[in-house]
């Protein structure tokens, strides 16, 4: 579907440069006949070449009906009408006589956009097998978060005894999601991807390591090293600290592997950015900065957070204090020792590894890259988690850990960038425990639906379990339990979030 729709547009942005319209012409003919901007647009920064307008003399007919439709949309005639004759007795008539239909469809494509299907929220859940207290079931739930209720069983994705289910991150228009299965070494591993506007999955490739070795020897390598390319390819590389791999490789939505260059740095991307790290060696330190596509002019301290309107949001962070630093304190190697209680060494350790400073909001222009306003995070919380755009509404939503120590809550706080005024939005349980713990999910503190209406995040539901989800509406301040025991890998899709 995906390289239909770009032949199309193609073809038709080909044949209107032919007749003379202009770029800006055509690109609103495409606006017009409701092709979002931020699809329309790469084709005019990048321009693709012309079509060859040779043809033989049985295709005359075809390419002056072709022009005539060209013209009577360019110069706004009565599309609705033209394309209803095309596909009801066009495209019936070259049926007829073995033709391929050559008339250009620009009409938009049947898949639904994100904000126009329903909020779905993706997770795994392990617990005890019914078959053996020493087995574990993997499973991977939908929860529709509109609705409050869960999605029926995909019959593609069975529970996984003693084997597990890994998710990647949703496509940037947010239609598939990547599902993996971790089984034990050598075992084959099936490859799903879950269709968000079907509600089934697809099985679309199975590693095998004797056929696939190449492809990595642990299957969670695959994640740790992955981002889409675009709707349909999803890019991936193999990990393996004695042997870096030089090569990255892509699979497309149909399953179809191919290979290139890999390229250097971690590529964190939403619609509108494209933000390239370098992570070679030490802290990662930004390499490039994109936005619609165009280079960004200026500095940026901290890390990238996101769009609000004509502002780039940056955040900074003050020293964290780390083990290292804790052990190499005599003064606090003392007091720990000459303390009898739990209690009060959770105490010392908090004092100890509080940051040395706050955390600093920066606003750049978009356009001048010259930083418009700084804002220094006022807050009654220990440490900022993690900091995201709430959709459609472009506020910012913040993260907040009371302390170092387990048991810690998280509260969630939303700025308005207007005026800088604070909201509570909501404050999880205690939680014993938090599934962040491998790279694929660092940082992944809490989710945003598409709609912005739903902040989802992990939650200490019940005393002694290893993670619970709950959700908040944003505006109503309700709070749903999702999922109350050994609930990981959050996954709302979130066209504000940079995902890798």
């Amino acid at each position: 579907m995906y390289n239909e729709i770009v032949d199309k547009i193609t073809e038709y942005i080909n044949k209107a440069r032919s007749l003379g319209n202009t770029d800006d012409q055509i690109k609103q003919t495409l606006l017009n006949n409701g092709w979002q901007a931020s699809i329309i647009n790469p084709y005019f920064t990048s321009l693709p070449p012309v079509v060859n307008n040779k043809v033989n003399s049985k295709k005359h007919f075809l390419t002056f009906f072709i022009i005539a439709i060209i013209c009577l949309i360019v110069s706004g005639g009565i599309f609705a009408g033209v394309m209803k004759y095309k596909n009801d007795s066009k495209i019936k008539s070259n049926a007829a006589n073995k033709q391929s239909p050559s008339s250009i469809n620009i009409e938009q494509s049947t898949q639904k956009v994100p904000n126009d299907k329903s909020e779905l929220l993706a997770f795994i859940q392990n617990k005890n097998s019914s078959s053996s207290a020493n087995s574990s079931e993997s499973e991977v739930k939908f929860y529709d978060l509109n609705k409050r209720t869960f999605l029926p069983s995909d019959p593609q994705l069975p529970s996984l005894i003693n084997s597990m289910y890994d998710l990647g991150q949703w496509s940037p228009n947010g239609i598939y999601l990547p599902i993996l299965t971790i089984r034990a070494s050598g075992e084959p591993e099936p490859f799903f991807l879950f269709d968000s506007i079907s509600k089934i999955s697809k099985k679309i490739y199975t590693f095998q390591d004797n056929l696939d070795s190449k492809y990595g020897g642990f299957s969670t390598t695959f994640w740790l090293n992955n981002r889409w390319l675009n709707d349909s390819h999803l890019v991936f590389y193999r990990e393996d600290l004695s042997k870096p791999s030089p090569k990255e490789f892509i699979i497309d939505t149909n399953g179809t592997i191919s290979e290139q260059a890999r390229e250097k740095g971690y590529v964190l991307q939403n619609t509108s950015l494209t933000v390239t790290e370098n992570v070679s060696s030490g802290p990662a330190t930004l390499k490039s900065l994109l936005i619609d596509g165009v280079r960004f002019p200026g500095s940026v301290k901290g890390r990238v957070v996101g769009l609000i309107g004509n502002d780039l949001i940056s955040l900074e962070s003050p020293y964290l204090p780390n083990m290292q630093d804790f052990s190499q304190d005599p003064e606090l190697i003392k007091r720990m020792n000459d303390t009898k209680s739990e209690s009060e060494i959770k105490k010392i350790v908090d004092e100890a590894m509080k940051p040395k400073g706050n955390w600093i909001l920066h606003f750049y222009d978009k356009k001048s890259g010259l930083e418009t306003k700084i804002h220094e995070i006022k807050n009654d919380g220990w440490i900022v988690k993690n900091v995201q755009v709430r959709p459609v509404k472009k506020t910012i939503l913040i993260a907040l850990q009371e302390k170092a120590t387990p048991p810690n809550s998280i509260r969630f706080l939303e700025i308005d960038p207007l005026n800088m005024t604070y909201r509570k939005i909501g404050q999880t349980s205690e939680m014993t425990s938090f599934p962040g713990l491998s790279l694929s999910n660092i940082d992944d503190y809490f989710n945003v639906s598409s709609d912005g209406n739903w902040l989802i995040s992990y939650d200490g539901i019940s005393t002694g379990t290893d993670s619970g989800i709950s959700s908040w509406h944003l505006n109503s301040g309700e709070k749903n339990v999702i999922c109350e025991r050994s609930c990981s890998l959050i996954r709302a899709f979130n066209p504000e979030a940079l995902t890798p």
